[in-house]
């Protein structure tokens, strides 16, 4: 038969009688996953606990260990229940192969736990990461310079419907929440101005302290911050949306070689 027309494994779990929970085994399980047990789980859980669980296997056919894993997962959660897990109607060969490893029980320093790197292997995985970050940055640098370059003398086919579009988004939609910052910025600097310099009675000077500050040194700091902070949360989560949408991954199959440089939208069209 042909790997394609082998039955799929399929398992149904049901509650023919208030008393037990059926677990129907059917299909070829050969090379198959452990299935889930979280609705047998559930019917344990619930009001009313069954008593038994048994098994039907006359649709069943070929299968290998991942069948006995299946089974000795039931019988796991049958323990952990208090239920008997009832394995008479289970093909002879799986029940000699349960047999043999309730024999034989699990030492417990036989499974192993999480293993935790080495204090080496962290420090190398560490500077391998830097490295790659360093490279990844020096190439997207680079590329943005000759992206640079290239716009300079007029060998770039600039797209100026998506340039104007972050010109609008990061300038004169951005006007609102910057004029708003440093005029509150403007006017702590002139109630503590006025409180200190009322000491020595240069209160006319609090004009002069606002202006010069505000314009010459907290106007564009703040502007500044805003500026970073807005719009590039606003790249971040174009470009997390991006990723979601499967977009990033359709610029790479397209063959684009760095796609972060080709997602940054102040760098479209540059290339």
């Amino acid at each position: 038969m042909h790997p394609s027309a082998r039955p799929e494994p399929k398992v149904e779990i049901s509650r023919p009688t208030a008393d037990a929970v059926q677990v129907c085994l059917a299909g070829d399980w050969r090379r198959a996953g452990v299935p889930s047990l979280a609705e047998a789980e559930a019917l344990l859980q619930g009001a009313g606990r069954p008593r038994v669980i048994e098994f039907d296997t006359r649709e069943l056919r070929a299968w290998d260990s991942g069948l006995l894993a299946f089974v000795a997962r039931c019988e796991e959660l049958g323990r952990e229940h208090g239920v008997e897990v009832r394995v008479e109607t289970l093909p002879e060969g799986l029940q000699r192969l349960l047999r043999l490893a309730r024999a034989v029980p699990e030492a417990r320093e036989a499974r192993r736990g999480p293993r935790q790197p080495g204090l080496v292997a962290r420090v190398g995985e560490a500077a391998q990461a830097t490295g790659d970050f360093v490279l990844d940055f020096a190439a997207f640098l680079g590329e943005s310079l000759q992206s640079l370059g290239r716009l300079l003398r007029g060998r770039s086919a600039m797209r100026w419907t998506d340039a104007l579009h972050v010109m609008q988004a990061t300038g004169p939609q951005a006007l609102g929440i910057v004029a708003l910052i440093n005029f509150l910025v403007g006017l702590i600097l002139a109630f503590v101005g006025a409180v200190q310099l009322t000491r020595f009675g240069a209160t006319m000077y609090v004009a002069d302290l606002v202006a010069v500050a505000t314009v010459r040194e907290m106007g564009c700091l703040m502007t500044a911050i805003i500026l970073c902070g807005r719009t590039g949360a606003a790249f971040a989560a174009q470009l997390g949306t991006m990723r979601v949408n499967e977009e990033v991954d359709a610029l790479k199959r397209s063959g684009f070689r760095r796609w972060t440089f080709w997602c940054c939208p102040v760098c479209w069209g540059w290339a």
